[in-house]
């Protein structure tokens, strides 16, 4: 079965078009989005290849001690589920035919068979858009309960298509629009990285997941590193340069929350040039594992409140995974698999329409894709057609800005022509790439196997 999350290596040309534990030992790089100001300076892993990782939001129930009361306590926080699906079927998830159905339908994971399963029942009418399907209460506590509606789920509730019956239904249930976003189990990538924190080196290598909005913005840094300093040079991975991530919550304009610069003047310190080459990269193993189908089933049947056909939703990835054993994330213990990335090539950047939102919206986390007719919407990740300006899964709203033409310099009459000289081939990539200087060690979760 082929599915999103093989930890199979990828060039930095695939990271640009498109967590763990140091050694075993390292932490999570949490809670720089809150200082002041909302800022860190990283240093990539020389070793450690950046993973694209498609998931779920996922609920889930946690148990902890409570500190003051040292008494047992169980609350609902927010999860990920690691998607079944192979990265080519998960980037055309939005696509649909003339007759409603996916374009590339999944093969085997629940969740997305689930959300299909809810959407057809919604739109022919056999369930309510805003029928709760899955409720979070824990021990009676309703005010810190979390409750799940099909047309959240889905992110019907904002479908231009909906029946008059469906926008009663949400008109009368008093569905915020502007929050349903948060109800979506939709899968979205997001990418893994293994720093080190340039202002705090003494916590070692460790391990940030993070948004494609931010991804996106690193990506940008590094191609114009690239391209004033040459290929090599400019590559973080074999001429290491600290890359600020900066969080910008007051932006009106949702693409610029986030932003990535080069620190020049940041110089690679022993401590930091140890941890960086010497020091072995965290095992990622266990985070990028395919979502439990065990765990998962046990808990959709303990919270569903409205009858569901689970054998039909879990029998493909029962099947494909007869044993399923939770997977710890706090301590790996599956080795990284070795991978050996292919050769990275240059992407002419074509000039293209740009989408512009015309209001700022909630932040989730959008979906990547490298289709070349399609983007995602900023808010909410849904795919969107070139001349789409309203979203069909959010009601985030457009305009379509065409791109500036270019004038071309003129030219100087020359006493005599010349013939132009031949353009020179560009060498195509070698697959699986030859193990030189232009080897980059990054890897994909999600390739089709």
């Amino acid at each position: 079965m082929n599915m999103s999350n093989t930890n199979k290596g990828m060039s930095l040309d695939e990271f640009l078009g498109h967590e763990t534990s140091a050694g075993g030992r390292g932490g999570f790089l949490r809670g720089w989005r809150k200082r002041k100001p909302p800022a860190v300076n990283t240093w990539l892993h020389t070793r450690a290849p950046i993973i694209a990782t498609w998931q779920h939001a996922w609920p889930r129930v946690h148990t902890y001690e409570d500190r003051d009361t040292k008494q047992t306590r169980r609350e609902v926080w927010g999860g990920t589920w690691n998607c079944l699906e192979a990265e080519a079927t998960l980037r055309k998830q939005m696509k649909r035919g003339d007759d409603g159905e996916r374009i590339a339908p999944p093969h085997s994971c629940p969740i997305c068979k689930l959300t299909e399963y809810l959407r057809e029942q919604v739109l022919n009418g056999a369930m309510s858009i805003t029928q709760p399907v899955f409720e979070f209460i824990i021990d009676g506590d309703h005010e810190h309960s979390r409750t799940l509606t099909a047309g959240g789920m889905t992110g019907l509730y904002d479908y231009d298509h909906l029946s008059a019956v469906h926008r009663a239904d949400i008109k009368k249930a008093g569905v915020r629009l502007t929050e349903a976003w948060q109800e979506s189990v939709r899968a979205k990538c997001n990418y893994l990285f293994r720093v080190v924190d340039a202002d705090h080196p003494e916590q070692g290598v460790q391990i940030a997941t993070e948004t494609t909005l931010l991804g996106d913005k690193v990506k940008q840094v590094i191609r114009d590193q690239m391209t004033a300093m040459g290929d090599a040079d400019g590559n973080p991975l074999k001429n290491p340069y600290a890359i600020r991530w900066e969080h910008r919550p007051s932006e009106q304009e949702f693409s610029k929350k986030y932003h990535a610069l080069v620190m020049p003047k940041l110089v690679v310190t022993d401590e930091v040039r140890r941890l960086i080459y010497d020091e072995d990269p965290p095992d990622v193993s266990a985070l990028i594992a395919p979502g439990n189908v065990k765990a998962l089933r046990a808990a959709m049947e303990q919270y569903a409140v409205t009858e569901l056909p689970f054998d039909d939703i879990f029998g493909d990835a029962e099947e494909a995974n007869p044993v399923s054993t939770p997977v710890s994330v706090t301590a790996p213990t599956q080795p990284a698999a070795k991978v050996k990335a292919p050769e990275p090539v240059a992407v002419p950047v074509a000039a293209t329409k740009s989408r512009r939102a015309i209001v700022a919206e909630p932040e989730p986390d959008p979906v990547v894709t490298d289709d070349a007719d399609f983007e995602p919407c900023v808010k909410c990740g849904a795919m969107m057609g070139p001349e789409e300006t309203v979203c069909v899964a959010c009601g985030a709203r457009y305009t379509i800005e065409e791109p500036e033409p270019v004038k071309p310099e003129p030219v100087k009459a020359a006493p005599k022509a010349k013939a132009a000289p031949k353009a020179k081939a560009v060498p195509k990539p070698t697959p699986g790439g030859s193990g030189g200087d232009d080897d980059i060690p990054f890897a994909r979760v999600g390739d089709v196997g």
